[in-house]
């Protein structure tokens, strides 16, 4: 997980998806920790495609 955020960094302008993803993660809330990373993942995604990384 370290390693795939520490590479989107360069990727994403902006780091709350990167920051979200890794704090939800390690909550113990169940639905918290899913629609966190749901959130998080489709913020990334969203960068990714800005940029035409994808």
């Amino acid at each position: 997980m370290r390693l795939v955020l520490r590479c989107l960094i360069a990727r994403c302008p902006e780091r709350w998806p990167l920051d979200m993803v890794w704090n939800s993660a390690a909550t113990d809330h169940d639905i918290g920790r899913a629609q966190g990373c749901t959130t998080a993942l489709n913020g990334m995604v969203g960068q990714l495609e800005l940029n035409a990384a994808v």
